[in-house]
């Protein structure tokens, strides 16, 4: 997870000061998105702004009818 080397920069980053995506794009030389895509491999446990590919891609099944006893 750490041998990225854009990665690392950003870290290194966050390390010395608090720096939103386009002050650490600009300082790592890197696009937004791509620090973005970074932010999040180095976050596993916080949710995520979208849900991950094969999530989305499969559609959910659809709700199962409830058996109620008839009266």
């Amino acid at each position: 997870m750490l041998a990225d080397p854009t990665r690392l920069m950003i870290l290194w980053v966050l390390l010395r000061r608090e720096a939103n995506v386009t002050t650490m794009s600009q300082l790592v030389d890197a696009a937004p998105s791509a620090i973005s895509q970074h932010l999040n491999q180095t976050a596993p446990g916080r949710p995520r702004l979208q849900p991950p590919r094969s999530a989305a891609s499969s559609p959910r099944p659809p709700p199962t009818p409830s058996t109620s006893p008839a009266r």
